[in-house]
């Protein structure tokens, strides 16, 4: 949770807007209510931005900054935030005003927008929009370096999540893959445009895992589960049967080259709880227009599971965050005749997060953002930060990625209440984390067996902050000390030498298993506990104290003359 952040909590509904602005722990600073603004223009503007949102393929107009920034400030107006140049102020534009100085005052401030519809038209309607086009006084608030502004859906459920605890340093960042796309052979009966996005994004979107792996490789447990089967949605075994990333890129590869129909499956991952899912398939929906998830059946063809079915799989152990990306988009309301949906139900499963790709987006941009996202969610950012910094890299003013659609389709809902703080880490920030400082070096007059008494205390608290090199190198450092003492059985100290780099050895030879894909996270963890529990054994009576044999020289003590 950031320091200085305010939240703009905005409701619409019943033909009216409120407005809270709250503190970093969500408590209310100050609230108005005003009557919704419902301008001339607005409806015609938000139906031509919402039409090129969703219309199929590329869009044949390509709106310029000005053009956002309209939509942008008719938004801003809707909400009462701005109003006629001669009107007075209405509530909700003098409480917004007030508080938004202060943010701009402030060189570390931080600010949140969020947004919460009544679940009926044609609230519905603008609940869909890209809010992040939000402008005020000529500002794109989202592209905004000060403040930073994140902007948030949120949607009320009735048991809300607990707040979340952010990984710490010996833990690493459980992430699992969903895959959902047919073999290219089966698309190439059926839609040629899919097998165009099959075969042109899926191997990007390995490469992103994989510099991942590279990177963050003490820090990040990737598995996959390529082409799930209806059965695997069904008995919520998702995450069961994924395998691990180095295992699914071998075999991926192979598959290139030699065929194999047999899906690549682990038995069980009963160890395996991921803290983010990435589903990358379709969503379409079905002649009652309910939605449905893209899985692939025994025929390698596009097959489709109930909604209901794919958020079931969550329910047991909601992942901190879940992504959603489907080149068809996936929004909170679907259809004219219900609210219901795949993004409503997974929110009634008390996901904390959820990252939908609202709208299509090109390639480009989305492996981009993804890219961006990943390494702010490892330089321990909130989320809604990281979410907010890797949308910079799709904003209209950078070129390359200046599409609207991909600006404006990362969309970031949470089930959170807006009574407590939204913005949490995934992984804790290293401030957090650092072991704390030790303790100053033992002072030279002490003698040997005070010297290995501070050095066992050093040692112990460095295993237990999972920093087992450091407490090696002490480990030897001691040994050495003892070595040199005048107050040890130096053949004995001797033996210890050797004992320390045995411990070594063993702990390099397992960062280098791991690191090379011979062993996963669990046996290393296994490995490094058992290397540290050696090392605090060597610490025992009956061990390394009895080195210090010897009892320390005493000074001499200057005789007085004794007078006759």
């Amino acid at each position: 949770m950031e320091d200085k952040l305010q939240y703009f909590h905005f409701f619409i509904g019943n033909k009216e807007v409120r407005l809270r602005v709250a503190g970093p722990d969500g408590a209310v600073l100050e609230e108005a209510t005003s009557p919704l603004n419902f301008e001339d223009n607005l409806f015609s503007a938000l139906n031509v931005l919402y039409r090129l949102m969703n219309s199929g393929g590329r869009s044949s107009y390509q709106p310029d900054r000005a053009f956002i920034r309209k939509i942008g400030s008719i938004q801003a107006s809707l909400l009462n935030m701005t109003g006629p140049q001669d009107a007075d102020p209405v509530a909700v534009q003098t409480v917004f005003e007030k508080h938004w100085k202060t943010r701009m005052a402030d060189a570390d401030a931080r600010a949140c927008f969020t947004f919460d519809f009544s679940p009926q038209p044609p609230y519905t309607e603008l609940a869909e929009l890209p809010w992040e086009f939000l402008s005020y006084q000529d500002l794109d608030l989202a592209v905004q370096q000060h403040p930073a502004t994140d902007f948030i859906r949120q949607i009320p459920v009735p048991a809300a999540p607990k707040p979340l605890q952010a990984i710490g340093k010996s833990q690493p960042l459980q992430v699992l893959l969903i895959i959902s796309e047919p073999d290219p052979e089966a698309l190439r009966r059926t839609d040629k445009r899919l097998v165009a996005y099959r075969e042109s994004y899926v191997y990007r979107l390995l490469r992103i895992y994989e510099n991942m792996t590279r990177d963050f490789s003490d820090q990040l447990q990737l598995r996959v589960l390529f082409q799930p089967r209806p059965a695997e949605v069904q008995q919520a075994q998702l995450h069961r049967k994924a395998v691990p990333f180095e295992a699914f890129l071998e075999w991926f590869q192979k598959n290139m080259v030699e065929p194999d129909s047999d899906p690549i499956r682990n038995r069980s991952n009963q160890d395996f709880t991921p803290h983010v899912v990435h589903f990358m398939g379709h969503v379409s929906v079905d002649e009652r227009e309910e939605e449905v998830v893209g899985c692939i059946n025994n025929e390698n063809d596009l097959a489709y599971t109930a909604y209901s079915a794919f958020a079931a799989c969550f329910g047991a152990a909601p992942p901190p965050l879940l992504i959603l990306q489907t080149p068809e988009g996936v929004q909170l309301h679907k259809g004219p005749f219900t609210n219901s949906g795949l993004l409503a139900d997974l929110a009634q499963k008390r996901l904390p997060y959820i990252l939908s790709f609202q709208h299509p987006v090109r390639e480009q941009g989305s492996l981009a953002f993804l890219s961006e996202l990943y390494r702010r969610l490892f330089d321990a950012q909130s989320i809604p930060a990281a979410v907010t910094g890797a949308r910079m890299l799709l904003s209209r003013d950078l070129g390359t990625f200046a599409d609207v659609k991909a600006f404006g389709s990362p969309t970031l809902y949470t089930t959170f209440p807006v009574s407590g703080p939204l913005h949490y880490r995934l992984v804790s920030a290293l401030r957090d984390e650092r072991v704390p400082e030790a303790a100053e070096a033992p002072d030279e007059k002490l003698s040997l067996a005070e010297k290995i008494r501070w050095y066992e205390k050093e040692i112990r608290r460095l295993v237990e902050y999972s920093e087992l090199d450091l407490a090696l190198n002490k480990f030897r450092e001691i040994i050495n000390i003892a070595i040199r003492s005048e107050d040890a059985d130096a053949a004995l100290a001797e033996s210890y030498r050797d004992y320390a780099s045995n411990l070594l050895m063993r702990y390099h030879d397992t960062r280098k298993a791991y690191n090379e894909g011979h062993i996963d996270n669990p046996e290393r963890a296994r490995l490094y506990r058992s290397i540290g529990a050696t090392l605090l054994d060597y610490f025992k009576p009956g061990e390394l104290p009895r080195v210090a044999t010897k009892a320390p020289r005493e000074k001499p003590v200057a005789s007085t003359p004794r007078l006759r």
